[in-house]
């Protein structure tokens, strides 16, 4: 999204991503596959690991600079 032309695009691709994270979390429930807290606690698990990977590559951009 940090390359996206515009600020509409941007919250475009945010918003299709939480979408998209919503109904598949959603249909878990719906089907009985899992409990509201286990989808609730890999919605948390892979925000935590995508920010996590986020962090180390900032990091690394700004050691090269």
């Amino acid at each position: 999204a940090q390359y996206a032309k515009n600020v509409y695009r941007e919250f475009l691709i945010y918003g299709v991503g939480l979408l998209l994270i919503s109904l598949v979390g959603i249909s878990r429930i719906y089907l009985g596959v899992h409990f509201p807290t286990d989808v609730l606690a890999g919605i948390c698990a892979g925000a935590t690991w995508a920010l996590l990977v986020s962090a180390v590559f900032q990091f690394s951009l700004t050691r090269r600079a």
